[in-house]
């Protein structure tokens, strides 16, 4: 039987197309050094089928609500469309470390209203972290008012984050921003890693792709959105085309919705090649244009401090890479990319940097080779399974964590009477608990309301009031027991926390088992796990 602690990795999978897919793809083999992993995908997820995904099990998403309780740790990979839809909604029941891709969830929130036409949720998270500003912006984005400007100023993260165990992220910006909204979040920054690939080889790329040998390639990688910068891009370019007509820009990826390639770039321009847009591509023709690049250009403004893997595969590849003067690109040491610093000189410093590049291939060398020096040792896969699993077990053994939940960033005045409850519970001491067979284990908990709505702890005839209860499970994580809700000792305000005792009653037989906090919502739901399993040891032997 492995002693490895057990892990459960809630991320989508290829043939998902999305760039955390493909991330976990690449990652997975590492910590599986580390953890015993299964892995959670959507219920239609075609790997469900087979069961089975790099030599680890696969489940449906719905299997970890039953199973929750056998896993020491949950990890949720989270990004900002609408494959992670799953992930959102086991993270918000049960609570785990969410790895945040992304500060800024709002697309995430709008596609599943856009498909639903149900906006509940939406607003709910808005005004949970807001207030009235959050449903202003609602009403903004119903009637299509709303700007990415709003996105960025209320990422919408802090819900989630706030519940959730830990959150990690992939920048130190990022880190920092996490911790500014959410001061008393158990938060740390991990390396996110590149794994290597051959050597590319440019000549026989530019062969293949019908690539003249003279012609200056200007590439950018990687889905295409508003914050990229592409309009400031095709300005300079439209300073350099005169005298430099060889150079060419392509683009690989899918674009936005808020993207109208032929908005940015004149008719003439794609029609003549000068820009060459070809989406979504295999990975031998990504490879491929990546090889044939002589610049790449990473721009984006504003952000939320997220780290973009195609930006980590152009330095791991060497590629001399331009990107903005800007939060976590000031991470990167400044021989290793060209920064184009924002305001009103970015188009021209933008222009003169693109054509002192195009003629000096030198100097694209010596920036693409301390890009690769540095991606090698910061970036490594090795670095970011070490750093994944440094974090997880530094949280679980700090008794801090969770201890200091921050309140919703604005109040709310609605109550458990008719708004839903959302909170967690820990045991006051982690110890695990050690009873006689039949006998009744007494456990300290901690109850924090971490949703909008003020808890009634007084018992209703149509239900309403709030209760804490707990569920024991068998070692194989079958529910064999329930033990009866506590009431709470006060009414709890959003923010606010209680202490109070739950009386167990140990099952007849010896063993290992887990008890399992449940927050009981009376009336309106039976219950819900709220926290992290506690250890309970059925021994004759016991005092």
């Amino acid at each position: 039987m492995s002693a490895r602690e057990r892990l459960a990795f809630v991320s989508p999978l290829p043939p998902v197309r999305s760039g955390i897919a493909d991330y976990a793809r690449d990652l997975l083999p590492h910590i599986g050094r580390d953890f015993d992993v299964e892995l959670f995908v959507d219920d239609r997820h075609p790997l469900v089928r087979p069961a089975t995904y790099a030599q680890m099990p696969v489940r449906p998403a719905a299997e970890l609500r039953r199973r929750y309780t056998g896993f020491r740790h949950v990890v949720y990979q989270l990004g900002n469309n609408l494959h992670h839809r799953f992930v959102l909604e086991l993270a918000r029941d049960l609570p785990g470390t969410i790895v945040l891709h992304d500060l800024v969830l709002h697309h995430l929130f709008e596609e599943i209203a856009g498909v639903e036409d149900e906006w509940q949720r939406y607003g709910e998270a808005l005004r949970e972290s807001y207030g009235e500003p959050g449903a202003a912006v609602l009403r903004w984005k119903r009637w299509r008012l709303a700007s990415e400007r709003e996105n960025f100023a209320l990422p919408l993260f802090e819900p989630l984050a706030a519940r959730s165990r830990a959150v990690l992220v992939h920048s130190h910006a990022a880190a920092a921003e996490v911790r500014r909204r959410l001061p008393q979040a158990a938060v740390a920054r991990i390396p996110m890693g590149m794994p290597p690939q051959a050597p590319l080889d440019r000549q026989s790329a530019r062969r293949r792709l019908a690539v003249p040998h003279s012609r200056v390639v200007i590439g950018a990688f990687g889905f295409i959105t508003p914050i990229k910068r592409l309009d400031v891009l095709a300005a300079a370019l439209r300073r350099l085309w005169p005298e430099l007509p060889d150079l060419q820009l392509v683009l690989i990826g899918e674009t936005s919705a808020g993207v109208h390639l032929e908005e940015i770039f004149t008719a003439e321009e794609r029609s003549s090649a000068r820009v060459v847009h070809r989406g979504y591509v295999s990975a031998d023709e990504y490879r491929d244009w990546m090889a044939a690049t002589d610049v790449a250009v990473n721009l984006r403004y504003p952000s939320a401090g997220e780290t973009s893997a195609s930006l980590l595969r152009l330095l791991a590849d060497a590629k001399c890479t331009v990107v903005s003067a800007y939060r976590q690109f000031l991470e990167i040491p400044s021989p290793a990319v060209v920064r184009i610093p924002l305001g009103a000189e970015e188009e021209s410093e933008l222009a003169r940097e693109l054509s002192s590049l195009a003629g000096d291939p030198a100097r694209r060398m010596r920036i693409g080779e301390a890009a690769r020096a540095y991606a090698t040792a910061e970036h490594s896969m090795e670095a970011a399974a070490r750093g994944f699993a440094q974090a997880l077990r530094r949280f679980e053994r700090d008794p801090s964590n969770g201890a200091d939940w921050p309140r919703p960033l604005a109040p709310c005045h609605a109550t458990s009477r008719s708004a839903a409850v959302r909170g967690r519970v820990v045991a006051a001491d982690p110890v695990a608990l050690c009873v006689r067979p039949g006998g009744t284990a007494v456990v300290a908990l901690r109850v924090a309301n971490d949703g909008g709505s003020r808890w009634i702890s007084t018992g209703e005839p149509s239900g309403g009031h709030v209760g804490v209860g707990a569920e024991v499970s068998a070692p194989d994580g079958r529910r064999i027991g329930r033990v009866a809700p506590v009431r709470l000792p006060r009414d709890l305000e959003p923010g606010e926390q209680a202490a109070l005792l739950l009386a167990v009653p140990a099952p007849l037989d010896p063993g290992a088992y887990s008890v399992v906090p449940t927050i009981v919502h009376f009336g309106r739901r039976s219950s819900f796990v709220a926290g992290p399993p506690i250890a309970l040891v059925v021994a004759a032997d016991a005092a």
